[in-house]
């Protein structure tokens, strides 16, 4: 039964490392700041999740692995709430980026119609 658990923990750490690993190349991949912090928020959050999940169930069930899931629920509350306040300020900030996107959407409009032919 003490293997069962170290494969599950084991498996769940690995895979939020995994998705933390996603993440890093998912901000360096995209061009804009916005697409970067929505990117690394997301994959955070999934990779924290699964990595406090591996961390409880390599603990077993006792008031150490509540602290664990505390933790993760705190985190997981407060990182939309922190990447939300980062997009606005960038928003309000770049005074370049309605144009970047208009330049963007047009760049891929013609993309799309150069596959259509």
């Amino acid at each position: 039964m003490e293997w069962v658990q170290f494969g599950f923990s084991a498996l769940f750490i690995v895979v939020g490392l995994l998705v933390f690993i996603a993440g890093v190349f998912g901000v360096y991949q995209f061009k804009y700041i916005l697409n970067r912090m929505h990117s690394a928020a997301m994959l955070d959050t999934m990779g924290l999740f699964f990595i406090s999940l591996g961390c409880s169930i390599a603990n077993g069930f006792n008031p150490t692995s509540i602290k664990i899931l505390c933790v993760f629920a705190f985190l997981w509350v407060t990182s939309p709430i922190c990447s939300h306040l980062i997009a606005k300020l960038e928003f309000i900030t770049d005074k370049n980026l309605e144009d970047e996107i208009e330049n963007d959407i047009e760049e891929t409009k013609e993309e799309n119609s150069d596959d259509n032919l």
